[in-house]
């Protein structure tokens, strides 16, 4: 292992930050990976909403041998890590709906078209998983109510309006009414 010489620790800290500080740039112009890790940490690490480390060559230069360090490695993981880059966290991204959708063709023996899947979550079906049910489900009862002619906007406006009521808790069979109206009506519409 080669051992660099203090001033090229620092050089190379300076790189780092700089290359960080862009990233997070890129990350928050876009608005995307926010609450993702690298970014995460960064703001924890730094105690500030938009994290930026030092690239003040005296400030880094100052730094004992064991700070420069530390902070060499803490840049570094941010570096490596896919959730720092917007095309690192698109791969996260895509790989948590590949596992999703395998899981779930496992354990309810069906077969979700990736785009249908991604539309489904793009237009409010991923806050009502992140938030209100049991996943498989809601993902179940999207595609039963698919097959019946309710489109994914008609059911995740009609189960989120069941969900947000506060006062009165949630009722399934409040829900198939709605969803048989939503039917009844299209039923309707067709026969004129």
């Amino acid at each position: 292992m080669v051992k660099l010489s203090h001033n090229l620790k620092v050089k190379e800290a300076q790189r780092l930050a700089k290359q960080v500080n862009q990233r997070f740039y890129r990350l928050e112009k876009k608005s995307v990976g926010l609450r993702e890790s690298a970014y995460r940490y960064a703001q924890v690490e730094t105690n500030k909403e938009k994290p930026r480390y030092t690239t003040n060559i005296n400030k880094i230069s100052s730094m004992s041998e064991a700070e420069l360090t530390e902070f060499m490695l803490s840049l570094r993981k941010k570096v490596e890590s896919p959730s720092s880059t917007i095309r690192g966290l698109r791969g996260v991204e895509n790989r948590r709906i590949e596992n999703s959708i395998y899981v779930l063709n496992k354990t309810l023996n069906i077969d979700i078209n990736k785009d249908e899947y991604i539309n489904f979550i793009e237009n409010g079906g991923g806050k009502l998983l992140n938030k209100y049910m049991d996943s498989k489900q809601l993902v179940k009862d999207w595609l039963d109510k698919r097959k019946q002619g309710i489109t994914t906007k008609e059911f995740i406006r009609t189960y989120s309006r069941y969900l947000d009521r506060v006062r009165k808790p949630f009722d399934q069979a409040d829900v198939e009414k709605a969803f048989k109206k939503i039917i009844d009506k299209k039923a309707s519409i067709k026969r004129k």
